[in-house]
């Protein structure tokens, strides 16, 4: 009994070791996660500690520390600092000169650093890295502590590059705000109480020197977004009436231009204040300014008053300025060409010392050259740019100059001679494929480019908006970043200097923000930079179906105007597109259209229009069921966001109409090829125009459209439901006998009863006088010869042709329609015969040497 007594301690005893034993286990255990979890708070509250901090809890934490005399763009700069501090934080950080002295904390330090002491101080005490050798448009961002005081440098040069580098520290504040990357200062902006960044080391230069626009943008949105040149200042209408060297004068206060000018000292003086007032803005923020001009454009109504012996003879024109002819002043005259350096010097004279340069271009009939010989003009026209660059050189040795139109239809310059002649600098902008077309390949030939830069200039790609679609827009940056990324990524270029800005209002303002991002850096993450911005204007889920609906749109409508789905012959022929032609949306809308559609000479073309046709209607479908996808979620963060969606989702809705519509009259062409019953043809014909209505009802719920011609969102609204009722009124009227109408509905028989074949010009090559020969297969009711550079523009048409059934002959002097004659090269010729309603054509080439 005793041993079991005994025995029973002992157990119990054991049982309390072990208990102990494991007590003691667990509280070890529990003390190393205690500690554990103590080292890593520490680790998580140092790690938000060695954040450098701008704001916390609502109140300043920092000081921005400047030089004791800023230039003005380290001023903006500071200014744009303080700006999104108060955007995000809604309070601002206090400032102090460099002549006072810190004693502790968070500092940010602005300036260039031959100018702000303490950026200097710490380069001599080799705490700040090779900031003397920084390259032009380079800056600096970096965090550096000495002696208590947690400094962050933003530095760069010159005065520019220190805006650059503020604005790259402006872009770290909202990507921590916002919790995005990439970011951009468009961005709508979050409220926070607290504000910081993590540590910033970089150095930054941009990959492309000249990122350019050519339309007039707000100086302070350029210079957030790294534009350093506005080429587009003054007036630039595009039509050489109002916006060239001949009407200039309007530019400046000067006595002896007074009887040249067509307007008023009042609204002159007003025009030269706000000029100025505008170059000093854009100077300010480290853009540089182009006053533009056509060479030469019309000259003003005061001139061809008053002094008739500076011009030449009328020019036959129909979209001059009186609808009819100009006179343009004379290119060879003496009194004519001093009158141009006088003007020349008055300009750079009065907006001394903010215009940078001249911006002059030469390209098609804004040039409003006189009648003569077409290679003789062109050597007129090189010396007329010689007197403006010595003029220019004599008042400003640093003045510079833009060319447009460089080797193109005027400025030919086949063995560089005046290009070796042009300032050292001089940038010459080359279009973006032939016409700016919304295409991935801007078609600058590499050895172009390195032409240029042999002679110590740059080349500069103009990457303008999609006209095909204006007055509405589309977005291009898939296009514009794979096209730019040709180039960048290419070993054998040299010295591209960059591309222009392209984008327009609604949602095409993601177009502005990529290019300028990727003329800046291309190997930006653009597709994320476009979704954030997005994200901010509407959330995250609506963010993505907005995004998607844009870029398919994108691809849709690249591929409709490469050959308008075969639907159309406005630039040619079934199957041409816009290539190298300035069409706009008015052109593929309204009866002319319409009547183009219906018109597919044969069932091979139609077969064609409806496989591309087929193909595009369910992409652009799905694009507009991506756009009103978005609306479930949609959280817009202004009433402009909303605005922006809304005219989105109905221009998305609009073109699934606008291709469902041209289907069907596509189809409703192939029924009345085949034969097919009337009621199906006018059922069609019916569905077209129940599509045609509702694309006019989504026009009308647009709200903003692109300015272009002057039209004012209102009339160009208008304008474009006036066509597409004309359509309508057309479709309904329409005789269904007219769609059917073939010749037996034979295509061969067709060809062997009316039809144009054996077309000749005699002789080709031709120097100075040709005969154009042709076979009809019927007479015809009217024939019309009409000539083309290779390019498409059309430059003389031959009316009162030769009409009988057979052989028939038409001479020609080799002219164009201003009555000059044709110099040297490749041209295009199209011989029309119309009989009834039937239209049948060919094309041919020839060449002329001289």
């Amino acid at each position: 009994m005793e041993y079991q007594t005994l025995d029973m301690r002992h157990q119990t005893s054991d049982l309390i070791f072990k208990s102990s034993i494991q007590y003691h286990i667990t509280r070890y255990l529990l003390s190393i996660t205690y500690y554990f979890i103590c080292f890593l708070l520490f680790l998580i509250t140092n790690h938000a500690l060695c954040d450098f901090v701008i704001v916390q809890n609502g109140k300043p934490v920092c000081l921005i520390v400047i030089p004791e005399n800023p230039s003005e763009q380290e001023k903006f700069a500071i200014n744009e600092l303080n700006f999104y501090v108060n955007k995000i934080t809604r309070t601002v950080l206090d400032i102090r000169s460099d002549s006072m002295p810190i004693q502790s904390g968070n500092i940010i330090l602005i300036g260039t650093y031959e100018n702000n002491k303490y950026i200097n101080s710490l380069y001599k005490k080799r705490l700040l890295q090779n900031v003397d050798n920084l390259k032009d448009e380079e800056f600096i961002v970096a965090n550096i502590s000495d002696d208590n005081i947690n400094m962050l440098v933003t530095t760069g040069k010159p005065e520019r590059g220190v805006i650059y580098a503020v604005n790259r520290l402006i872009e770290e504040m909202i990507s921590n705000a916002t919790g995005l990357n990439p970011v951009d200062l468009d961005f709508d902006l979050p409220i926070r109480t607290t504000l910081s960044i993590k540590d910033m080391n970089i150095r930054s230069k941009p990959f492309y020197p000249i990122r350019c626009t050519i339309s007039q943008e707000d100086p302070i949105w350029l210079s957030r977004h790294r534009i350093n040149i506005s080429g587009a200042e003054g007036v630039w209408t595009g039509t050489g009436i109002d916006d060239g060297l001949g009407t200039a004068f309007k530019y400046v206060y000067d006595s002896q231009f007074e009887d040249m000018q067509d307007e008023s000292v009042p609204k002159r003086m007003n025009r030269i204040n706000d000029l100025r007032k505008r170059l000093w803005d854009l100077r300010d923020r480290g853009i540089e300014t182009y006053l533009f001009m056509y060479v030469m454009g019309e000259p003003t109504k005061a001139i061809m008053a008053n002094h008739p012996e500076l011009l030449e003879d009328k020019v036959k024109y129909q979209n001059s300025r009186n609808g009819e002819w100009y006179q343009p002043i004379s290119w060879t005259k003496p009194e004519a060409r001093d009158l141009i350096k006088r003007l020349v010097k008055s300009i750079i004279k009065t907006y001394s010392p903010t215009l940078t340069g001249f911006h002059l271009r030469s390209w098609g009939w804004e040039t409003r050259a006189p009648n003569g010989d077409n290679s003789q003009l062109q050597k007129a026209l090189w010396d007329i740019y010689s007197d403006i660059i010595n003029s220019a050189l004599e008042v400003d040795p640093n003045f510079k100059f833009i060319i447009s139109g460089y080797d193109s239809v005027w400025l030919k310059d086949p063995d560089r001679t005046n290009l070796a002649r042009l300032p050292k600098g001089t940038i010459l902008m080359q279009k973006w494929g032939i016409d700016g077309e919304p295409t991935n390949d801007p078609e600058i030939k590499i050895s172009f480019i390195n032409d240029v830069s042999k002679y110590g200039h740059k080349a500069v790609i103009i990457s303008h908006d999609v006209e095909e679609v204006m007055p509405l827009w589309m977005i291009e940056a898939d296009l514009f970043a794979e096209g730019l990324r040709k180039y960048s990524v290419n070993p054998y270029l040299n010295g591209l200097g960059g591309f222009t800005l392209q984008g327009e209002g609604g949602l095409a303002i993601l177009d502005k923000i990529v290019s300028s991002r990727l003329i800046y850096d291309p190997n930006e993450d653009y597709v994320s930079l476009m979704k954030n911005y997005l994200i901010r204007g509407y959330g995250e889920k609506s963010a993505q179906y907005i995004l998607s609906g844009l870029r398919k749109n994108t691809n849709v409508l690249s591929d409709y105007f490469s050959d308008y789905a075969g639907t159309l012959s406005l630039t040619g022929k079934y199957g041409d597109g816009s290539r190298g032609y300035a069409t706009r949306f008015w052109n593929i809308i309204g009866k002319s259209a319409v009547k183009d559609t219906l018109s597919i000479p044969n069932i091979k073309s139609i077969e064609y229009a409806k496989e591309r046709l087929s193909s595009l209607l369910p992409r652009q479908q799905d694009s507009a069921n991506d756009m009103y996808n978005a609306k479930v979620s949609l959280l817009p963060s202004s009433d402009q966001y909303l605005s922006d969606y809304m005219d989105s989702m109905h221009l998305m809705r609009m073109w699934s109409r606008f291709f469902a519509s041209r289907l069907c009259l596509v189809e409703a062409r192939e029924i009345g090829l085949k034969g097919g019953s009337r009621e199906s043809l006018i059922r069609k014909l019916s569905s077209a125009i129940e599509y045609s209505k509702e694309m006019s009802n989504e026009i009308a719920e647009i709200k903003y459209f692109i300015d272009v011609f002057n039209y004012t969102d209102d009339s160009a609204r208008e304008s474009l439901i006036a066509l597409i009722d004309e359509e309508i009124r057309f479709l309904s009227d329409v005789d269904p006998e007219i769609i059917s109408s073939t010749d037996d509905q034979n295509e061969d028989d067709e060809k062997a009863i009316f039809s144009i074949k054996d077309i000749l010009l005699h002789p080709n090559p031709v120097s100075s006088s040709a005969t154009f020969c042709y076979t009809l297969g019927l007479g015809a009711d009217e024939v019309t010869i009409t000539i083309y550079t290779i390019l498409g523009r059309r430059i003389k048409t031959i009316n009162c042709t030769s009409i009988d059934k057979g052989y028939n002959e038409e001479a020609w002097d080799i002219r164009d329609e201003a009555g000059n004659m044709l110099s040297s090269g490749t041209y295009l010729y199209k011989i029309v015969a119309i009989k009834d309603d039937k239209k049948v054509y060919k094309i041919g080439k020839f060449s002329v040497i001289r």
